[in-house]
């Protein structure tokens, strides 16, 4: 291969590494938002069965 297709590689891994990780980032985000709209409403009282 030559350097310029190997050069090319290495920034398309580079940048589907970064997408992975921020994909990672995006689904904790995600979960620490719903966990703590869970905690707020049980804190309100709004998952009472009654």
């Amino acid at each position: 291969m030559s350097d310029e297709v190997m050069e090319m590689a290495l920034w398309i891994g580079l940048a589907a590494a970064g997408v992975g990780v921020l994909g990672v980032l995006g689904v904790v985000s995600v979960a620490a938002a719903l966990i703590a709209v869970a905690v707020e409403a049980d804190r309100e009282g709004l998952l009472d069965a009654d």
